[in-house]
């Protein structure tokens, strides 16, 4: 059983869009927020411009206590949904070494090719990087669209997909499992 009171990751999914008034609720709280962008290319005029995309819409990560969570569900008009635990109605905690590894993954890829992975993963062996651009993330080798790409996993609320990592960079860690996205 989690501490009552004690600040923790959560993932919600915001229905319609409507990520701004949740940000500012959570900002005015003084509540850590969290949506993973990446940059995408726009040409406009014969030049070409940057601008930052949600790489999953409508999900967004906060850290804050489980009270806060459920509060914000329940007050908010703007469809707040937490991800839950299996099999309850309890918003999920997510461990702070997933998401530390999520977030640098989003960070570290944001210019290259990254997307969401919104299939069932059939994972094999858990690998860590070991060296470039990547170096300390842990997570999954997968055929992503016909190329072997590494994937970081949030279990049961996010993967994403980025670059190829040369096989001198990996380092496995674990023994292979099955989860669902």
């Amino acid at each position: 059983m989690q501490e009552r009171g004690k600040e923790r990751w959560y993932a919600l999914r915001i229905y319609r869009n409507k990520v701004s008034p949740v940000l500012e609720v959570c900002e005015s709280a003084g509540i850590r927020t969290y949506i993973p962008t990446h940059l995408v290319e726009k040409f406009v005029d014969g030049g070409v411009d940057y601008e930052d995309k949600p790489v999953i819409p409508g999900l967004m990560f906060v850290r804050a206590t489980e009270e806060f969570v459920v509060d914000l569900k329940r007050t908010s008009a703007n469809g707040v949904m937490p991800y839950c635990k299996p099999e309850s109605n309890e918003p999920g905690p997510i461990d702070d070494r997933a998401m530390e590894i999520f977030m640098f993954v989003v960070r570290a890829g944001s210019t290259g090719r990254m997307e969401a992975v919104d299939m069932p993963i059939d994972k094999g062996d858990r690998i860590r990087v070991i060296g470039g651009v990547f170096k300390g993330a842990e997570g999954y080798i997968r055929r992503v669209h016909g190329s072997r790409r590494f994937v970081a996993v949030i279990e049961g609320i996010a993967a994403i997909a980025v670059t190829h990592i040369p096989r001198e960079f990996i380092e496995k860690i674990g023994t292979p499992v099955q989860a669902d996205i």
